[in-house]
C-alpha cells in the first residue's frame, strides 16, 4: 500500500506549501471531479488488462462517445435517456468490433485497438467537421448535475463501478478466470477456461465504460470538442499499472486503481495550485508510470526466483534411495512385491489369478 503513504505525504506537503488554498473542501471536490473521468477509463482498462489484452482505443472511445452524444442531441429530438443509452451502446459496438479483430482475426491487441483509435478519430472529424459541438448539449446537462454536497454524478459512478468490479474480480468464478487468462492463457485453456470469450467480453466492457465517461464529460462541460479523449489515455494506463502494485501486487485490481487515480490527481491538482508549469504534471505522470512498471517487473523477477528456489529445495529434500514413494509407482509386480505383504490374496491379484473363493483347495493352500 505504498501509494496510500505517498498520497498522505502529498496531502501534507501541499497543505504546508499552499495552506491558504489546498487544505479546503473545494480542493477535495475538485480532485474527485477531475479524477473521476480518468478513473472510469482506468477501471474499464482493468478488465482487459487482467485478461491479457490491451485497449489503446479508450481515449478515442471517450471522445467518440462525447461527440456522438452531442451530435444526437443536436440533430434528433430523442429524449435524454435514449441519447445516453444509444451513445454508450454505440461505443459497446465498437468494442465488439475490437473483440472480433483481436479474438477472431487473431490480430495483436496493440495493433487492432490502435488502428481502431485512428478510425474513431476519423469518425469524430466527420461528425464535427473540426468544430466544437454545442447545439442542444444543455439537454443532457441534467444528467451530471445531480450532486451530493457538491460532489456530482461522475465520482458516484466511479465508486459504484469500482465496487461492482471488485465483487466481480475478487469474489466470482468469472474474475478468477479473467486472472487465469491473463497470467497463462494456454494453461487456462487446458483447465477449461473460455479465454477467448473472456477477452472478447473484456474489450466490450472497456469500450462501454469509456463511452459512459464520454457522456459524463459532455454533460459536465456543456460542449463536445473533437480533441476530447486522447489526453485521458496515458493517466488511465498509469493508474491501472500503478494500481497493479497495490493490495494485490502483480494483479490489476479495482481498489489499487482507484487509490492510484486519487494519488495522481492529487499530485496534478496540487501542482496546479502551486502555479508550476503545465508540463510538470505530465512529466510526473510519465515518471510514475515508468516507476510502476519497473516495480512490477522487479516483483515478478523476485517471485520467479522464489519459485525456482522452492523447487530446488523440494527436489533436494526428496529421498535419494532410488525408489519413489508407493503412491507414485505404477501398480505392477515390482510395486506389489515391495509394498504389500506376501499374502495369498495379493499374490493372486498380482499374477491375475482367480479370487481365493473360486480356487481349488490345494491352490489356496499353496
Amino acid at each position: 500500500m505504498a501509494t496510500l503513504y505517498v498520497l498522505i505525504g502529498l496531502i501534507i506537503a501541499f497543505s504546508l506549501w499552499k495552506p491558504s488554498t489546498f487544505p479546503e473542501y473545494a480542493t477535495l471536490v475538485g480532485i474527485l471531479q477531475d479524477g473521476a473521468i480518468g478513473g472510469l477509463i482506468a477501471l474499464g482498462l482493468v478488465v482487459p488488462l487482467a485478461a491479457g489484452v490491451f485497449d489503446l482505443s479508450v481515449g478515442y472511445m471517450l471522445g467518440f462517445g462525447a461527440i456522438f452524444a452531442a451530435w444526437l442531441v443536436g440533430n434528433t429530438s430523442w429524449p435524454e435517456w435514449l441519447v445516453i443509452a444509444v451513445s454508450i451502446a454505440a461505443c459497446a459496438v465498437v468494442g465488439l468490433i475490437n473483440g472480433l479483430l483481436v479474438v477472431k482475426a487473431r490480430i495483436s491487441s496493440f495493433i487492432a485497438t490502435l488502428a481502431m483509435g485512428s478510425i474513431l478519430q476519423a469518425g469524430i472529424q466527420y461528425l464535427t467537421g473540426g468544430q466544437i459541438l454545442t447545439k442542444g448539449v444543455d439537454r443532457i446537462g441534467g444528467f451530471a448535475s445531480v450532486n451530493i454536497h457538491q460532489i456530482t454524478l461522475a465520482p458516484m459512478v466511479l465508486i459504484v463501478l469500482a465496487v461492482l468490479l471488485w465483487v466481480l474480480m475478487q469474489h466470482t468464478v468469472v474474475g478468477r478466470h479473467l486472472y487465469a487468462t491473463g497470467l497463462g492463457g494456454d494453461a487456462a485453456v487446458l483447465a477449461g477456461v473460455r479465454t477467448r470469450q473472456l477477452q472478447f467480453g473484456a474489450l466490450i466492457v472497456s469500450a462501454a465504460v469509456a463511452g459512459l465517461a464520454g457522456v459524463l464529460v459532455v454533460s459536465n462541460v456543456g460542449a463536445a470538442s473533437p480533441d476530447t479523449g486522447p489526453s485521458y489515455m496515458i493517466p488511465a494506463f498509469a493508474a491501472a499499472f500503478l494500481g497493479a502494485t497495490q493490495f494485490k501486487p502483480g494483479f490489476f485490481n479495482p481498489g489499487g486503481t482507484v487509490l492510484a487515480i486519487l494519488m495522481l490527481q492529487t499530485l496534478t491538482s496540487g501542482l496546479a495550485l502551486a502555479g508550476v508549469s503545465t508540463w510538470v504534471p505530465s512529466l510526473c505522470t510519465g515518471v510514475i508510470l515508468i516507476a510502476a512498471l519497473a516495480v512490477g517487473q522487479l516483483r515478478g523477477n523476485q517471485l520467479s526466483r522464489l519459485i525456482r528456489l522452492r523447487r530446488v529445495k523440494s527436489d533436494s529434500a526428496q529421498p535419494q534411495t532410488g525408489a519413489e514413494p508407493a503412491l507414485r509407482e505404477p501398480i505392477g509386480a515390482e510395486a506389489l512385491s515391495m509394498t504389500a505383504p506376501a499374502t495369498t490374496e495379493v499374490q493372486d491379484v498380482r499374477v491375475g489369478a482367480h479370487s481365493p473363493s473360486n480356487a481349488e483347495p490345494e491352490e489356496r493352500t499353496r
